[in-house]
């Protein structure tokens, strides 16, 4: 659940610098390289560069079937940074405590 919330989060905040395209990979293994998106209640549509083998232009999926994303442009470290990254890891407390000996 948590991934698809992400997935969600990410495509409706998608840095406005960067151009809407990429490739996508389902689930399913599905590759699927995409030159615009739009987002509506947790479903991603796509359209795809071209069509596929069967003829379709665009995917309509759950924010649950993305396994990845691939960005075709190069990334700035702005670009980077308008879409959430940080560039170094938030300090977090040990996941457990040693035992007083």
């Amino acid at each position: 659940m948590a991934a698809a919330q992400n997935w969600d989060s990410f495509f409706n905040n998608w840095p406005t610098s960067l151009p809407r395209k990429g490739v996508l990979q389902s689930s399913l293994n599905e590759t699927i390289p995409f030159k615009e998106f739009w987002v509506k209640e947790g479903m991603l549509l796509v359209e795809r560069v071209t069509p596929d083998a069967m003829g379709a232009r665009f995917v309509l999926l759950d924010f649950h079937a993305i396994n990845l994303v691939k960005f075709t442009n190069p990334l700035n470290a702005a670009e980077i940074a308008e879409a959430g990254f940080l560039t170094e890891a938030p300090k977090q407390q040990p996941l457990r405590q040693p035992l007083p000996v």
